[in-house]
């Protein structure tokens, strides 16, 4: 976090508060999820079946994204473009390669939401001890 007169430790502070409020956010849309997907799921007509998991197995794969979004700006912010194309790049490979393994075994449309959380769990872990390192958290 890149501001004016802020302190190394209120910036921690503030990183750390926007990365839990991101978590609850997406928290709250996962469990959101569970409730209404069924109704969703069933917008698709009486002949489209999937599990009622299937819309939060989605939403959950996605909620990494709200810490990595958060400490993904802040590594910006400290001039880490490079740093974060990189890890933005290692993303997508783990992505590309867990979705090809996850179909080829015949998980269908489970393998969207896998590839996903793999990616993304990758890309946090990633990202924090980027962020560890540069003493940001």
């Amino acid at each position: 976090v890149r501001e004016s007169g802020l302190s190394a430790t209120r910036a921690r502070v503030l990183l750390r508060d926007a990365t839990q409020l991101a978590g609850l956010a997406g928290f709250l849309t996962v469990g959101a999820s569970l409730l209404v997907g069924p109704l969703v799921m069933g917008v698709y007509g009486a002949n489209y079946s999937v599990d009622n998991f299937f819309l939060a197995a989605y939403m959950l794969a996605g909620l990494l994204n709200a810490p990595i979004a958060i400490m993904g700006n802040a590594i910006l912010a400290r001039n880490g473009q490079w740093v974060w194309a990189k890890i933005t790049f290692l993303w997508l490979v783990v992505l590309v390669m867990a979705a090809v393994v996850a179909v080829s075994v015949g998980l269908g449309g489970w393998a969207g939401a896998l590839s996903q959380a793999l990616a993304n769990a990758v890309q946090l872990v990633l990202t924090w001890r980027i962020c560890r390192r540069w003493g940001m958290v």
